[in-house]
């Protein structure tokens, strides 16, 4: 259905405009309507954030892309690749992935951000979350200051999620409605998505977007 949807927005590449990018976009893109879509349950949300207690990097039912199994899946959303590791690739799945993971990470930062402002995690926390080798490196710390934080406070921690998923949402349809199909590339995907902010007052996302896409090196 994702894809369904982008073909309508985007049309198909004339002859010979065909990227690979555009491919690998299309699976992404594909792969975040799955998973957005998803988070418009409230029993999805729910569950997540009992499962997690608020660390969405733990692997957890929004991050599995193409789940099969309550223990295999196919793609991570919340995965560290970077386009040097996947330049080359015949496989537009292996392609997608960095993009997938540069609107995760964007997602993630709105959400954590909306949890600082509103005193609901330490801003501590909310830095060792996003910085990928601390997040690695003190997962065992960071789940605990979650639970800890968490406790008592399921609606506030939800009400914090749905406002990235909103904010995520209305980016990528603006995205999406806005991009030729022909020489698609991943840079201009991106621009698209910094520009899709708001119009009439400062975006106070945009810098760390960008920091996030420079990161995966799109």
């Amino acid at each position: 259905l994702g894809h369904a949807i982008l073909f309508s927005l985007m049309d198909l590449p004339a002859m010979g405009r065909r990227t690979q990018e555009f491919g690998a976009f299309h699976e992404a893109s594909a792969d975040l309507i799955a998973l957005l879509s998803s988070m418009h349950f409230d029993s999805v949300l729910d569950r997540l954030l009992r499962a997690t207690k608020g660390n969405i990097y733990a692997l957890n039912e929004i991050n599995r892309i193409a789940e099969i199994s309550d223990s295999h899946q196919i793609r991570i959303a919340s995965n560290t690749r970077k386009m040097s590791e996947v330049i080359g690739t015949d496989d537009v799945h292996d392609l997608s992935r960095p993009m997938t993971a540069a609107i995760f990470d964007s997602m993630a930062y709105v959400f954590l951000l909306t949890l600082r402002d509103s005193g609901l995690i330490p801003d501590e926390l909310m830095q060792a979350t996003m910085t990928v080798r601390v997040r690695q490196g003190k997962a065992s710390e960071i789940q605990k200051a979650f639970n800890a934080a968490y406790a008592n406070r399921h609606f506030q921690f939800k009400a914090a999620l749905m406002v990235a998923r909103d904010v995520i949402g209305a980016r990528l349809c603006a995205m999406w409605s806005s991009l030729p199909a022909n020489d698609l590339t991943y840079a201009e995907a991106a621009a698209a998505f910094l520009q899709a902010g708001p119009k009439t007052h400062s975006d106070p996302y945009r810098a760390e977007f960008e920091d996030i896409f420079r990161w995966r090196e799109i």
